[in-house]
């Protein structure tokens, strides 16, 4: 079942759990958060991959042309 509910009642829900149920949901929101940022699928280390072989085919066949450090600072 899925209910749609404003952030503030849900903030005003969870603050009246008991500290060590703070605590608890908060670890595993905490670990949740990091292993979705953490964790890449196959297919984006593989697109990953084909992109840096492809730049480096590129400037090994004279196609492409590495910019300095500075360059790249000034771009910013």
């Amino acid at each position: 079942m899925n209910v749609i509910m404003p952030l503030e009642n849900i903030y005003n829900m969870l603050s009246s759990l008991s500290v060590g149920n703070k605590k608890w949901l908060a670890d595993h929101l905490y670990a949740d958060i990091k292993q979705s940022q953490d964790t890449r699928t196959k297919e984006q280390l593989a697109l990953d991959m084909e992109t840096s072989l492809l730049e480096a085919k590129a400037f090994k066949d004279g196609e492409k042309v590495l910019k300095s450090v500075d360059a790249l600072i000034d771009e910013l």
